[in-house]
């Protein structure tokens, strides 16, 4: 009886020790993986931080009233295929509708559908038929005759542009 006494104390030491041995690698294991995560993410901070230092900002932008415009500045970039456009001020749904139609029209545009719509101001996505600068797709939008599409700034592959003769939404 004695001998099954000591056989069970000695099992139950054995799992506790084993237990014990388990929760320290899972904790071992969790420290590594929160190190690793911590590791990650400077690193994409300090990518951030590098790329934020190599862009300027661009300059804000004026309403200048009854004035002369200055022409939009457009990064130059890479012909692409995937456009995002900003148009404002944008009077109502419909009108919306109107102006996506007019630009889906064109025999660049393959796909165009709106991503977002608030406010006034319409954010669409174009993907084009073949690949094209920026400038290149902006140029092609003054076929447009109605309604005017001006230019109020580019980057490589966003596009935004003031309604001409639309009142601004309040």
């Amino acid at each position: 009886a004695a001998a099954a006494e000591r056989a069970a104390a000695e099992r139950t030491a054995y799992e506790r020790a084993a237990a014990e041995r388990a929760m320290a690698e899972q904790a071992a294991a969790e420290k590594v993986a929160a190190e690793l995560q911590a590791e990650r993410e400077r690193r994409a901070a300090a990518a951030r931080a590098a790329a934020a230092q190599q862009q300027p900002a661009p300059p804000p932008l004026r309403a200048l009233e009854g004035r002369e415009i200055a022409p939009a500045r457009v990064e130059a970039g890479a012909p692409t295929t995937d456009l995002q456009l900003v148009l404002s001020p944008v009077r109502s749904f419909a009108r919306l509708v109107e102006v996506e139609r007019r630009i889906q029209s064109l025999p660049t545009v393959r796909s165009l559908y709106v991503r977002d719509f608030r406010g006034g101001i319409a954010t669409l996505t174009v993907a084009l038929r073949s690949p094209m600068t920026t400038e290149e797709f902006a140029s092609g939008l003054r076929v447009i005759d109605e309604p005017q599409l001006r230019l109020v700034s580019g980057t490589r592959n966003v596009l935004e542009f003031r309604i001409e003769g639309e009142a601004s939404i309040a």
